[in-house]
């Protein structure tokens, strides 16, 4: 009540004295008892010896523009990157340990002030102390020490105060000159801020201001000698503390403030926030340096706070001279832990009220916290077992334990039901949930159960429906009621129960929470281990990882306004539901936002806050403030080697064809990914693709001869890539054998040894082929001249035989046709290709003497397509004849029934092919050979085999593709009814 009547009063204005004076003594108030009313803290690191620093005692800490974070401490200089943390000190030239302050000029120098008086430098990775430093000493004696506040590092000089004498100028030269002399003072300062400087004078009790246009001076209180004095200004506001008291002196009015602790650090950081370091009472923070307003955080209780700064992130870091260095990714986080007063900093569920938020601490104890209290109940009764869930429904908390349904009535815990063993087994109560007009469900191991008025009006076990383990239930205004169970999304309706799983398989896994967005009606499901599933109009959705979800293990889920937050073991996503539903929106929010640990319980959110159950406590933040982070990580590029040896770090660099092994070492300095940090980076030149790593360096052994440029960048937290990268050109030269003259030279002497070798070759296999080709024009006709002879003898034998039988008409007949075929085969054999009339008439005349011979024990047939060509086909002469031959002499001729032995041959044209058939109604190709070996017949015919060995020859010669093909027929009885031979001109 009294922090609300506070800011009430201080939003009010100074309407009259009295309202003047309650203003200042509440606002002096708040600051003693900021701490009492707020049961917070927040979310911060802690840097301390344990996890790698050099000492406990820091005196402050800054940031350099590359990003780097510069650590003065009892114990040296220290620089920390996000990875590594090294420490400077005297063994690496510093003139002492101790530092006091760093100051970073103009030209971005790091300088270290030492509490002795001297000044040092840092370059790279090393340490010069200043050049003019005894010139410095030599004004001091043992009682008279520089004032470390007071140093101002301009482009070619340097000024600094010393205590008890004045302010002095010491120029590039090494020249000292005093600006002024203050004899007696206690304390004096300077501070420089654009174009003002401040100076103190105790002694005078008056602080003098001095600027480029006016010099005035303000009536102080005494300060004592040698008392350290901090001077800041925002606009016409100049601040001075001294001891426990700040004076805020405003155009000449001069305001005072008491603290009960001794301020020892006073700074005005990049937001205009006023921060207020105490010896050994933590700091305290004013937004917009406002007095008026109460503090903005009370934070780090006994530490004692040297200096505050903010980062290029946003993210503050404070350091202290007794407890290391403290972290804070940004100030809107908040923690609720032991230390604010919970009994067990592991939280498994929580839940809000109108003014309180409940939660199950450790696993018999709930706390009831608002922002200046925290109330815990501790049921130490063994009769309450295990508590599993609470709910805040119908003004009232409702509290589940493994057997039986609490509410919380004056404070006290009073028992509603108690489930029953079933089967001998104890059921449990997962959670509760909330239904219409009042009544509430449990979702049980072994079903359901409705409560209203206090008593049980439905129970799923007694309706003898399915046994289903529930792990939560959501109902629709219209009373139908979504169960997420162990075993899928199942669906409660006019007393039926419906699986989904059926229906998809995805919907058959465990379900471990379920909640409906008000606006697009949409139905949420989380599944562990594969991440968040949207039902919306009978099309389902699944969400996870790949979809930009901070983890597919998925605990709880909470539907507020337009999104919907998912807690996971990893941290929290925020999914917009008015996003494209094939590519959702969707926030991502860790600890390295400043969330209090990465492993959520449970997550309930309202108008103002969003609130978190870990087992590090309660954490909560602001979700109206809460932005993605747009600070783009700047990676530069720290180191190259080349055959392991480092090269100074330069835009360009040019290296010789043996030295091409290269290492690029890079850095994005990026806090809050809490060295982390993504990269990328392409050699273009020689890599196509981004090469998506987390190490900090890039390796390209035996690098070809070329240009190349090398280019890294880095992402957030969030995952936004750096708006500029970091890239170096390569040049690898060519060795002199890659040069072009050398190679016009070796293909001068390469061309020239080819051409001569070409021509050799060139005659040589034109004189092989010529022989060749003559050589096997006198093969085919020495074959042919082979096969006509074969066939002659065999026309002779027909024409004795009509001799001897005196068939005198038969004879000159079988005489005349057999002269006209020998003149034909004469004339034939003179070539290797003739037309395929010719082949016909030459076919027609062997098979009219064949028939002659043989007169009715033979028919024969010669068709031709009419699409045949018989003048332009072109075939090697007498290729079919023998075939022809084979199919009377072996299968027409050895029939032994009545019938007529049929030849056809049938000329076809079948993808540009020329197909020749012949078919016989033999007595087949095996039949004729038992017969042969029974007449023990050594006569060998040489006709196919000749014929086979000029088909070989021609297709070597002419490069076609004629072949031969036979096929058996048989009858239904497979016994062999005659043969086929295909004969397949391809050209």
């Amino acid at each position: 009540m009294f922090r609300w009547l506070l800011v009430f009063l201080l939003s009010k204005p100074f309407d009259n004295e009295f309202n003047s004076i309650l203003r200042g003594f509440l606002l002096i108030t708040s600051l003693f008892f900021s701490t009492f009313l707020s049961a917070q803290e927040v979310v911060y690191t802690h840097f301390s010896t344990d996890l790698g620093l050099f000492t406990s005692k820091t005196n402050q800490i800054i940031q350099d523009p590359t990003g780097y974070i510069w650590i003065a401490s009892s114990n040296g200089a220290m620089r920390f990157d996000g990875y590594t943390l090294v420490n400077y000190d005297m063994s690496d030239n510093l003139p002492e340990n101790e530092v006091s302050r760093i100051i970073i000029d103009a030209k971005h120098k790091i300088w270290f002030v030492h509490p002795s008086g001297y000044l040092s430098r840092a370059f790279s990775d090393s340490i010069t102390p200043y050049e003019y430093n005894d010139s410095i000493q030599n004004m001091l004696n043992y009682s008279e020490m520089l004032e470390p506040q007071s140093v101002y590092i301009g482009k070619n000089f340097i000024e600094f105060n010393i205590l008890e004498k004045g302010r002095f100028h010491l120029n590039q030269d090494g020249i000292l000159s005093s600006i002024w002399t203050v004899k007696d003072s206690a304390a004096t300062i300077d501070l420089r801020k654009g174009e003002c400087r401040y100076f103190v004078s105790s002694h005078q009790k008056r602080l003098r201001i001095f600027t480029n246009l006016t010099t005035y001076s303000v009536p102080m209180p005494v300060i004592g000698a040698n008392e350290p004095v901090l001077v800041v200004s925002k606009g016409d506001t100049v601040l001075m503390s001294s001891q426990n008291k700040l004076y805020e002196i405003v155009k000449g009015s001069i305001r005072t403030f008491t603290f009960n602790n001794a301020i020892i650090s006073l700074q005005i950081e990049q937001k205009g926030n006023l921060w207020i370091g105490f010896d050994s009472d933590g700091v305290m923070c004013f937004k917009n340096t406002d007095l008026n307003q109460s503090a903005f955080c009370r934070e780090l209780d006994g530490n004692s706070i040297s200096s505050v700064f903010r980062d290029q992130e946003n993210s503050i870091w404070m350091s202290s001279r007794n407890n290391g260095l403290f972290y804070i990714p940004s100030e809107i986080f908040h923690q609720i832990s032991t230390k604010q007063g919970l009994l067990d900093n592991n939280i498994s569920k929580i839940d809000v009220s109108d003014r309180y938020l409940w939660a199950i601490t450790g696993q018999k104890a709930i706390a009831r916290i608002d922002f200046f209290d925290i109330k815990n109940y501790e049921l130490s009764n063994p009769d309450f077992s295990i508590i599993t869930d609470l709910l805040w429904y119908n003004s009232r908390l409702w509290v589940s334990f493994k057997n039986k349904l609490c509410y919380l009535e004056n404070d006290n815990l009073v028992e509603l039901i108690r489930t029953k063993p079933q089967n001998d087994i104890q059921t449990r109560i997962n959670k509760i949930s909330a239904g219409l007009q009042g009544d509430i469900w449990l979702c049980k191991s072994n079903g359901f159960a409705g409560i209203k008025n206090q008593k049980i009006y439905f129970e799923s076990s007694s309706e003898k429906k399915q046994n289903l383990n529930i792990n939560a239930i959501w109902t629709d205004p219209n009373g139908t009621q979504w169960l997420a169970c162990k075993n899928g999304l199942w669906k409660f309706e006019n007393k039926s129960l419906y699986n989904f799983g059926i229906r998809n398989p995805i919907l058959d896994k465990n379900a471990n929470d379920i909640t409906k967005d008000t606006k697009l009606k949409a139905l949420w499901l989380s599944i562990n281990g594969i991440g968040v599933v949207r039902i919306q109009n009978d099309s389902i959705w699944v969400y996870n990882q790949d979809d930009g979800l901070v983890s597919n293990s998925v605990n709880a889920l909470y539907a507020y306004e337009n999104d919907i937050w998912v807690a996971s073991r990893d941290g929290i996503s925020k999914i917009d539901i008015n996003s494209n539903p094939n590519k959702p929106n969707i926030v991502n929010i860790t600890v390295n936002d400043g969330l209090i640990s990465n492993e959520v319980n449970d997550i309930v959110v309202n108008n103002q806050y969003v609130f978190v159950a870990t087992n590090k406590g309660v954490g909560y933040f602001e979700h109206k403030r809460f932005k993605v982070s747009d600070n783009r990580p700047n990676t530069m590029i720290t180191n190259i080697l080349v055959n392991e040896e480092s090269l100074p770090n330069r835009n360009k660099i040019y290296l010789d064809n043996d030295a091409n092994n290269i290492r690029i070492e890079y850095l994005s300095i990026h806090f809050k990914s809490r060295g982390n940090v993504k990269y990328r980076y392409k050699l273009e030149g020689l890599d196509r693709e981004w090469i998506y790593t987390t190490d900090l360096i890039a390796s390209y052994p035996f690098l070809p001869s070329g240009d190349y440029v090398f280019i890294v960048e880095a992402a957030n937290e969030s995952g936004i890539w750096s708006k500029k990268t970091a890239q170096i050109s390569i040049h690898v030269n060519s060795a002199y054998w890659a040069k072009w003259w050398f190679y016009t030279i070796i293909s001068f002497f390469i061309l020239g040894g080819l051409f001569a070798l070409y021509r050799i070759r060139f005659r040589t296999r034109a004189q092989k082929e010529k022989i060749q080709r003559e050589m096997n024009q006198y093969r085919q006709m020495a074959l042919t001249r082979q096969m006509n002879p074969h066939f002659i003898f065999n026309s002779l034998n027909a024409i004795q035989l009509y001799i001897l039988q005196n068939d005198t008409r038969l004879s000159n007949k079988f005489l005349t046709k057999f002269s006209k075929l020998i003149r034909l085969i004469l004339e034939n054999s003179q070539t290797t290709l003739i037309s395929l009339e010719k082949e016909l008439l030459t076919l027609n005349l062997y098979l009219e003497l064949e028939s002659l011979r043989f007169k009715e024990k033979m028919e024969y047939a010669i068709d031709i397509q009419d699409e045949i060509d018989t003048l332009g086909v072109k075939i090697p002469p007498m290729i079919i004849q023998p075939f022809v031959e084979n199919a009377i002499w072996h299968g027409l001729m050895n029939k032994n029934d009545q019938t007529t032995g049929q030849l056809g041959i049938i000329f076809s044209l079948e993808d540009e092919n020329i197909i020749c058939r012949i078919e016989d109604n033999g007595v087949g190709r095996a039949k004729a050979k038992e017969i042969n070996a029974e007449k023990n017949n050594t006569h060998k015919s040489m006709g196919t085999t000749i014929t086979q060995d000029r088909i070989e020859l021609i297709n070597s010669i002419y490069k076609t593709n004629i072949s031969v093909e036979y096929i058996d027929l048989f009858d239904d009885k497979q016994e062999s009814k005659g043969t086929v031979v295909k004969i397949t001109f391809t050209y």
